[in-house]
């Protein structure tokens, strides 16, 4: 496991890092990654920008990026640290249904 340090967006979220994988840290660490706090979860997030054409397009977090989620597809953080980003830590949930399976430990939160 290592630590990602994590860029700031704003000068609150100073001084996040992101928990990886040894084997993902190398490409993750190519991308510039920023803490971003989620009213709504209130809990921070990694993530980055993805620029086409040198105009941000879309908004890319690194859970969803190391489990390769489709658009459909939710993220739970099994441990509930949504900067804990280690394979092991997250879940791809598919359906309703397996929302519901007893798979998922009790108090598990999803992330978008």
């Amino acid at each position: 496991m290592k630590k990602l340090a994590l860029g700031k967006k704003a000068r609150k979220h100073k001084g996040q890092v992101a928990l990886v994988d040894d084997e993902d840290f190398e490409k993750l660490s190519t991308y510039n990654w920023y803490a971003s706090y989620n009213v709504k979860m209130a809990k921070y997030y990694a993530q980055r920008h993805v620029s086409i054409g040198g105009l941000d397009q879309k908004v890319v977090r690194m859970h969803r990026l190391l489990t390769d989620a489709k658009f459909t597809e939710k993220v739970v953080h099994l441990n509930g640290d949504t900067l804990d980003n280690r394979r092991e830590n997250l879940k791809v949930v598919r359906t309703k249904k397996e929302e519901r399976d007893d798979d998922i430990k009790e108090g598990d939160r999803l992330d978008v």
